[in-house]
């Protein structure tokens, strides 16, 4: 499914922010001049508010920021969504997508994508200026399970259930954990209901908004205080059609926009306003050529 994105004046509402970053940043997104077409790749995965698909339409904060920073360095993102495996660790990789939108760092894709700097050890501590947000998992467990998280991952119900082509998928299995993977969080979450064992590892925004809808509600419980936290990054593919230095520009227009936390605080209002007027849509809907709606009012990880 491929999104395009076309150009608002109303993007450029941050200029009201009077500064000469800003005013740089506003005249960029306002410029006539064809840009170059920078393909993304999104997963389809319910990951909200960050990157969801409502109505056959994908929208997110993610893709908001994205293309702001885009739009400011004269690109122009062209969205496809698709498993997240695929995504990062199958087209990216090839180069046949020049962005996995959004990543966490990992060793093992620094052989096929570029990272902003820092992002190794920047990354995990939600320290990096080129991120474009940190967020965080949590784990859910049944309602009436009696555990406590005291800081030992092996002692988390198991199989922690995990979204296919995550990060941790292999991170845990590696330190022993019992893994099962499924294609989105509320299916590893009914799958969890269904057993009565085990527990999810999920994005606690997701968390809380699957805990208000009737059939789920007060049917787990969020463990907060285990967090699985660190930056989600833009990384472009080394086969891909943006090269370096082009890649550095777009992540120093990400960490202009990093300045200003009213543009981050605003996107996720907007967002969270829409849901709240329909709730969660928790499934993919059809393809659509429909833009999503990229004007934002103004203008902790999962480590995927």
């Amino acid at each position: 499914m491929k999104i395009h994105h076309v150009a608002s004046p109303a993007v450029i509402v941050i200029a009201g922010l009077a500064t000469s970053s800003m005013t740089s940043l506003a005249s960029a997104v306002m410029a006539k001049e064809p840009r170059k077409k920078v393909r993304v790749c999104v997963g389809e995965e319910y990951w909200y508010p960050f990157s969801y698909i409502e109505n056959g339409v994908v929208k997110g904060v993610h893709l908001d920021l994205a293309t702001m920073a885009m739009n400011a360095a004269g690109f122009e993102p062209e969205f496809t969504a698709m498993p997240w495996a695929r995504c990062a660790d199958h087209e990216a990789k090839n180069g046949t997508m020049d962005v996995p939108l959004s990543a966490g760092w990992r060793q093992e894709r620094t052989a096929f994508l570029m990272y902003p700097p820092g992002a190794e050890t920047d990354g995990a501590k939600c320290r990096s200026k080129y991120a474009l947000m940190c967020n965080g998992h949590v784990v859910v467990v049944p309602a009436d399970s009696k555990f406590k998280f005291d800081g030992d991952l092996s002692k988390v119900p198991q199989p922690i259930r995990i979204v296919r082509g995550y990060g941790q998928v292999k991170e845990y299995t590696s330190r022993g954990v019992q893994v099962d993977t499924g294609p989105n969080d509320e299916s590893n979450l009914r799958k969890m209901l269904r057993d009565g064992t085990g527990s999810v590892l999920i994005l606690i925004q997701s968390a809380r908004q699957f805990s208000a809808l009737p059939e789920l509600k007060n049917k787990f419980r969020i463990i907060e205080n285990y967090s699985d936290s660190g930056d989600s990054f833009m990384p472009f593919s080394r086969k891909g059609s943006v090269s370096e230095s082009d890649a550095n520009r777009i992540w120093e227009e990400i960490a202009k926009l990093r300045k200003y936390p009213v543009v981050i605080d605003n996107a996720l209002r907007r967002h969270q306003r829409a849901k709240a007027s329909g709730g969660p849509n928790r499934t993919p809907g059809p393809p659509s050529n429909q833009a999503p709606d990229q004007t934002p009012d103004t203008a902790s990880h999962p480590v995927r």
